[in-house]
């Protein structure tokens, strides 16, 4: 996975639950433009924000052990 798909998958997901960008900066505590970056899969962006983001959408990033 690459930043720029997570950054989709957010913004789909964001899209799909009605919200703005402003409106998941608010409930996270960002900015929006912030949220933006994330979305566009701008490198450098906290891994704790994004994946606050994940849980507030609700976006399971299904991680894969091994051994």
């Amino acid at each position: 996975m690459t930043p720029a798909v997570l950054g989709q998958a957010i913004a789909q997901r964001r899209k799909a639950a009605g919200l703005t960008q402003a409106e998941l900066a608010a409930a996270l505590g960002v900015t929006r433009q912030l949220v933006g970056e994330m979305e566009r899969g701008k490198p450098g962006i906290r891994l704790e924000v994004v994946l606050m983001a994940c849980r507030e959408l609700g976006l399971d990033l299904g991680l894969d052990r091994q051994g």
